[in-house]
């Protein structure tokens, strides 16, 4: 039996440093967003691109996924790194809060970096 059932939330590696993510909308199809398509749906080979694909979750409202996702299909937005990247796209399709909690981890990171940056060049003054 195929584990990724309508609903299932999958992700692959991209750049071997972040996840991309998707949801299966049928048999062997997802729902994504990447930079060069915006928000579409294709098959699960074309979504894997050639890495392996991990199981995230599951959706826990069948119907309100299913209802969403037919709002999704007459208006798929284009890709935005900031407001609408393969998180958003999914967590608004799962639980109506668009998030991206990789790109909040990064904005953290480079926070950090920033500040350890500013705090050296104050101390050497």
């Amino acid at each position: 039996m195929n584990a990724f059932t309508v609903g299932t939330i999958i992700a692959r590696t991209k750049a071997g440093v972040a996840e991309h993510v998707g949801v299966v909308t049928a048999p062997n199809l997802v729902l994504h967003n990447t930079p060069t398509r915006g928000e579409h749906e294709s098959s699960l080979a074309e979504f894997a691109a050639g890495s392996p694909v991990t199981i995230k979750g599951r959706v826990r409202d069948m119907i309100s996924f299913m209802h969403r996702v037919w709002r999704k299909r007459q208006n798929l937005r284009p890709y935005d790194l900031v407001s609408n990247n393969c998180e958003h796209t999914i967590s608004a399709l799962t639980d109506e809060q668009p998030s991206s909690p990789q790109l909040q981890a990064w904005g953290f990171v480079f926070l950090v970096i920033i500040g350890i940056v500013t705090l050296t060049r104050v101390g050497t003054k």
